[in-house]
């Protein structure tokens, strides 16, 4: 019984034997394949930063974390079959899963597979066996070691057998000491082993720990350049796709027609966790693992330019052209812009990209930034510079992620294209695939390092790889990259697996090694990522001219059998810069085995007999013809200075002639010589004559004495506007008197400036400044008859005391003269001189005063000039006569006379101003063009030398029709509702341009969010004009932002606005287009009069027609007009809209202007006014929109335009001052001001004095309108967060 009882024990613990080795075996195999993760992810942590951020400890807490969610109790493996059984129902290994998972990843994205398949049938055949030989081997290694745990099991088993065997022969006491100390020394043994293994691997991490930093050091040199590291890399990215194709569902985009719409919207809604460090507890294994492998892969991606995964998703946008340049291919870049502007009339947005500021310079960007929707963009602010290190080629992948654009079209500076690019979006496999890549020229077949090291890490390459002539050993150059076509968020993964290729260390170190530059890298990295790509299948065609028996050229692509564009430009060599040749481009050859190619590559030879070119089609021919034209005429590529050297050789010729005239004009000179020495000699013998010269010296002596009088009240007058003392150092008096005499001889003969000016004025007056005068002034015969009237008694009575005065003088001069004439003259001539010689020592005295007391002096008179009334007199006689000289100059009236005006007025500014911004004149200049110009830079010394160089520069930027708004933080809610209700609600298609008032005034990532919207620009108004004398702020920042707007015809609105139509309606407004403005009217508010009115009248007394009819004017209120929405055009007014930012001028608008009206508002038609600009004010009194309460009515002002309601300001909310209880209001319809209402005190609300009448209802039109922008707002909160509308439903 006892040794049945043992036999049984012994039978029942052998089970449990078993199960302890197998859980201890599972245990260490599971330990091992974590480590094996860890050292898997912590090598691609090359920089040492990234490093300490993702350590051992975290990386096995989050796959610990993923493992508890979703199983108990059991291995690493068993969890990742587990997740992958419900999905795929398999019951296979990690290997084996992953596997399946790329499997399914290859079947999902394969394009019409089985028709690419279907003839190639053997090799689907070769690879599937080698798939599977790979797999027998890996599942055979996996299995290597539950084999050896069967055969310990075994032997154990037997070992057990024969003990038992002999147990049954030996005595039962032997048999109870032999078992109880066989059970003790299997136990001993097993816990030896036991520890011996914990030993072993707690010195493993000791020495990882203390030999770290060495090993890092060392490995780091050798990682990179290693092939394992490649073919883990390969491993990784192809995993994150895997995952990522699992997590986001990406079938979608080739099942349904709208599944890139869908798609997108699954990245931004169910994304927040891609750039987390810390996951939530309800998150799935998938989405952990792939978040921690996309921030280990791409570190460099966020915390720059883009904060979160969903914010780079977000700022991706419509379609667009992308150009990286620098200095080097700026002259370039510019062509190809101004090509596809000016001659294929590509209207695609355009983005350029550069490396830093030293890249491209200030000048050459604002070059690039005139021409209609092109933006400027540094990719250095973009990612972490630090790890990519973007430089060189490696800027177009990282252009293209950063680009605001979601389909792009990367090109090169110097390419050249003869169709629109635009097309290239409709092209076949991009619309399968998302790509559109091309050929390069076939070089150097045969085996290669380079094709060795790729075949070396990529073992099972995709169809469209296998079938590439690198591939197949047939050239080192498979893709050129001069025009890349992408969409962005079809192909992700492999654009960021291409951008992972040209990180710094990679691409020095390995990439750029074995292939040239980042052309391969597109289509590497996207095989890499498993992405499917369409590389165009026609051969390169190269373009150029033949000579003899080669064909030298360019390297162009076709499409459709049409030549699209071509690398290079128009030149022949590049490099050679100081000798630049144009090509005679005579057609195209299409690359075959019939060529080879000369040493530079920039000619191939005909290995038989010459082929004649393709020749270009007629539309290419006159493409092409424009093109060379317009670069012959502008200059963009080879300098005037180059082409003229072409013509020296003609000029030499002439030299000997020249030489002749010369000897001739010197011997002139010698007979000149002698002519002066005779004259000398004839002065000196001539004594009558210098009599006489000194006779006529003294009649001018009165002139003279006039005008000096005047020059020094002209210049009294300018120096009292030099508030800045910089600025009164430039102009001086001597230069100012120097400019005004050489106007004065040019211009008149013996006649007194005042004279020239008054007829300058009067000129100006009567021709240019009145728009339609018999017209206006038909309907007030009175008024002028009155002014008349009083014109001509001012004159009587002037007359009448010259006539009084010169009697008496004539009937005192004859009594004396009879008595005493002799001695009278006498005494008169004597007088005369000491009166001179007084004259003269007093000026010389002043003089010395104002030199000596001159800075005491300006101290003083700096705090008292600009409140004074003499000041602002003498402002308005400056900017009128500014505006006087600029229309003789420029002759403005061409605007009015011809319909082509504005053209050919914008061509005169831009040929004829060179003079504006300079310090020093031609002497061939005119005296108007002087005096415009020392008068232009005393008015708006902070106009030029930041943004603008030049006069014509800043008239260069201005381009097309666009819309401005400016905002800070606290306006920032409101205006990205309204631009986001011009997008989506209103369809407003119009480019806009956000200002604000340097970086503290708006927060880059509230930045990034407006830039996100299509055709949105953001600029910092600070960095355009000299802020220490403008300082821009408040409101003054409006006249400002239109002024340095890239538009030219300026629709200006404010944050808050709402739009109910499409404001692109209101630059066909009659009274816009006849003057250039359009101007809406405020409430009226506190009739009467008042000292605002007062003020405005002490020096406007000749107000222009419109302005003597406004309210303000004739103390009918003291708010005549509302800046919320201005429209402008900048070259019909330009000078109205200087004036009204000279109002605008920091101490001009603090001390005087800002105390007299409320804000920028009225400072537009004052300017206007004071430099005689007629403007365009909507006739249409204010229509206040809003909803009833009992006999009033609160809402905000709204303005009518063809008896439609446009918009209002104010937006959704009626009292946005509350911030933390803002509500929206429900609009009813609006009420046009009339006499029969008085406004509350917060002029929210206003009354009816007698009967509350019923307020005009919305449109049809309005009411949709206006329901969508209150849902929307109600879905989206940009305005009132979603807590606050939760807890006011909460209240009801």
């Amino acid at each position: 019984m006892k040794i049945f009882k043992r036999r049984r024990a012994i039978i029942l613990i052998i089970p449990f034997l078993i199960l302890l080795c197998s859980f201890i075996a599972i245990f260490t195999f599971q330990r091992a394949h974590y480590n094996k993760i860890i050292h898997q992810l912590s090598e691609n942590h090359i920089n040492k930063n990234d490093q300490q951020n993702i350590n051992n400890e975290v990386l096995q807490q989050n796959v610990s974390e993923a493992l508890q969610q979703n199983i108990n109790n059991e291995t690493l493996e068993q969890n990742v079959n587990n997740e992958t059984l419900e999905q795929n129902d398999n019951n296979e290994t990690l290997e084996q899963n992953v596997d399946n998972e790329t499997l399914k990843h290859n079947n999902n994205n394969n394009i019409n597979n089985n028709e690419v398949h279907q003839n190639n049938n053997d090799e689907v055949q070769q690879n599937d066996n080698k798939e599977k030989q790979n797999d027998n081997i890996e599942v055979q290694q996996q299995n290597d070691n539950t084999e050896v745990q069967q055969n310990t099991n075994t032997e154990v088993q037997q070992q057990n057998d024969n003990t038992e065997v002999q147990q049954q022969n030996d005595n039962t006491e032997v048999q109870q000491q032999n078992d109880s100390t066989e059970v003790q020394q299997n136990d001993n043994k097993e816990k030896q082993n036991d520890n011996t293994e914990v030993q072993k691997n707690n010195n493993d991490d000791n020495n990882n720990n203390k030999e770290g930093l060495q090993q890092q050091q060392n490995d780091d040199k050798k990682i990179i350049t290693s092939l394992d590291y490649f073919i883990e890399l390969r491993n990784q990215i192809e995993l994150h796709s895997a995952l990522w194709d699992s997590v986001f569902e990406r079938e979608d985009i080739l099942k349904f027609k709208n599944g890139i719409s869908k798609y997108k919207n699954g990245l931004l809604q169910e994304s927040s966790f891609m750039s987390q460090k810390h996951f939530k507890k309800n998150i799935s294994g998938n989405k952990k693992m792939l978040a921690t492998l996309h921030q280990d892969l791409y570190p460099w991606l966020y915390g720059h330019r883009y904060h979160s995964f969903q914010k780079m998703i977000e700022s991706f946008n419509g379609k667009g052209i992308v150009i990286c340049t620098g200095e080097k291919h700026f002259r370039y870049a510019r062509s190809t812009i101004d090509a596809l502007r000016n001659v294929i009339n590509c209207t695609l947005p355009i983005e350029v990209f550069y490396a830093g500021n030293n890249d491209l310079s200030l000048e050459n960007r604002n070059i690039l930034s005139g021409y209609e929707n092109v933006y400027l963009s540094d990719i250095t602010t973009y990612f972490d510079n630090t790890i990519v290190d973007i430089e060189g080629w490696a800027i177009k992948p990282f252009a293209i992620l950063a680009s605001r654009f979601e389909e792009v079209i990367l090109m090169d500076a110097d390419v050249v294209y003869l169709h629109n690019p635009e097309d290239l979006f409709e092209e076949e496999g991009y619309l399968k695939v998302g790509t559109l890549f091309f050929k390069d020229r076939s070089l150097f077949p045969g085996p290669n390092n380079q094709i060795r090291w790729m075949k070396s890490w990529m073992s099972d390459p995709l169809f469209e790889t296998s079938k590439l002539r690198f591939y197949n050993k047939q050239t080192i150059h498979e893709m050129e990259s001069s025009t890349v076509v992408i969409h962005k968020i079809k192909t992700l993964t492999g654009l960021l697996a291409a951008c992972k290729l040209n990180e710094k260390r990679i691409r020095s170190e390995v990439v750029y090694k074995k292939v040239h530059g980042d052309k391969e890298t597109f289509w590497i990295g996207f095989d890499m990522a498993r992405m499917h790509y369409n590389l165009n299948p026609t051969p390169m065609a190269f373009t150029g001219k033949c000579y003899k028996n080669k064909f030298c050229g360019h390297i162009g692509h076709l499409i459709h059998n049409k030549l699209y564009f071509w690398n290079g430009h128009l030149v022949r060599d590049k490099s050679k810069i100081n000798n630049l040749k144009f090509i005679d481009f005579e057609g195209y050859y299409v690359e075959d085995r019939n060529i080879k190619w000369t040493d530079n590559l920039e000619c191939f030879y005909f290995n038989k007999t010459l082929k004649e070119p393709t020749p270009f089609s007629t539309e290419e021919k006159d493409t092409l013809r424009i093109i060379i034209e317009r670069e012959k005429t502008l200059h963009y590529i080879i300098p005037k200075k180059e082409e003229e050297n072409k013509e020296e050789n003609k000029k030499e010729e002439n030299k000997e002639e020249n030489k002749e005239e010369e000897n001739k004009k010197e011997e002139n000179k010698e007979e000149n010589k002698e002519e002066e020495n005779k004259k000398e000699e004839n002065k000196k013998e001539n004594k009558e004559e210098d009599n006489k010269e000194e006779e006529k010296k003294e009649e001018k002596r009165e002139e003279e004495k006039k005008m000096k009088a005047h020059y020094n009240k002209i210049i009294h007058q300018l120096s009292e506007n030099h508030i800045n003392k910089n600025v009164q150092q430039n102009i001086n008096n001597e230069v100012l008197q120097q400019n005004v005499s050489e106007a004065l001889q040019q211009n008149i003969n013996n006649e007194t400036l005042e004279q020239n000016v008054d007829n300058e004025t009067l000129k100006h007056n009567n021709n240019n400044n009145n728009i339609n005068n018999n017209e206006v002034h038909q309907n007030n015969n009175d008024e002028v008859q009155q002014n008349d009237n009083k014109e001509n008694q001012n004159d009587n009575t002037e007359v009448q005391q010259n006539t009084n005065t010169e009697v008496q003088q004539q009937n005192d001069n004859t009594e004396v003269q009879q008595q005493n004439d002799s001695t009278e003259v006498q005494q008169n001539d004597n007088k005369e001189k000491q009166n001179d010689n007084t004259e003269v020592q007093k000026n010389n005295n002043d003089d010395n005063n104002n030199n000596k007391e001159g800075l005491q002096q300006q101290q003083n008179d700096d705090k008292k000039i600009i409140t004074s009334l003499d000041y602002f007199i003498e402002l308005r006689n400056q900017i009128e006569l500014h505006s006087a000289l600029w229309d003789s100059v420029f002759e403005r009236e061409d605007i009015l006379k011809f319909k082509n005006g504005i053209s050919k007025y914008k061509n005169g500014l831009l040929q004829e101003s060179s003079f504006m911004s300079q310090k020093h004149f031609k002497k061939n200049i005119s005296g108007n063009k002087k005096m415009l110009a020392t008068l232009h830079q005393d008015l708006y010394p902070w106009l030029y030398g930041h943004r603008y160089h030049s006069f014509q520069k800043m008239i260069e930027s201005f381009n097309g029709k666009g819309i401005v708004i400016c905002t800070g933080e606290k306006h920032f809610r409101y205006a990205r509702s309204t631009i986001d209700a011009l997008r989506n609600v209103i369809n407003c298609t119009l480019p806009i341009e956000v200002f604000y008032a340097g970086n503290n005034d708006l927060s880059l990532e509230n930045r990034n969010i407006l830039s996100g919207y299509e055709n949105v620009y953001l600029s910092d108004i600070t960095t355009y004009f000299d802020n220490t004398i403008v300082d821009i702020e408040g409101w003054a920042i409006k006249p400002f932002a239109i002024l340095a707007s890239r538009f030219e015809e300026v629709i200006l609105m404010d944050a808050d606005v709402v739009y109910l139509h499409n404001p692109e309606d209101l630059f066909e407004e009659e009274g816009y287009l006849k003057v250039g403005t359009l101007f809406f009217k405020d409430r009226s508010l506190f009739p009467g009069p008042n000292n605002q009115i007062r003020w405005m009248k002490s020096w406007m007394s000749d107000p222009l027609f419109e302005t003597s009819k406004l309210r303000f004017y004739n103390k009918q209120t003291i708010h005549e007009m509302e800046s919320s929405t201005v429209v402008i055009h900048k070259i019909k007014t330009l000078t109205g809209l200087l004036a009204a930012c000279k109002l605008n001028e920091k101490r001009i608008r603090s001390e005087v202007v800002y105390k007299k009206v409320y804000g920028d508002k009225e400072t537009f038609w004052i300017g206007f006014d004071m430099a005689r600009m007629h403007y365009n004010l909507n006739p249409t009194p204010i229509a206040f929109t809003g909803k009833c309460y009992k006999n009033r009515i609160c809402g905000h002002n709204g303005h009518l335009i063809h008896n439609k309601l446009y918009f209002w300001n104010g937006h959704l909310v009626r009292d946005k001052s509350q911030i933390n209880n803002l509500k929206l209001i429900d609009f009813e319809g609006y009420y046009v001001e009339d006499r029969n209402i008085n406004w509350s005190g917060n002029l929210e609300c206003l009354y009816f004095n007698k009967t509350l009448k019923e307020l005009t209802p919305f449109s049809t039109e309005e009411k949709n309108t206006l329901r969508k922008l209150i849902e929307r707002e109600k879905t989206l909160h940009y305005i009132i967060p979603k807590k606050e509308e939760e807890n006011k439903e909460d209240n009801k």
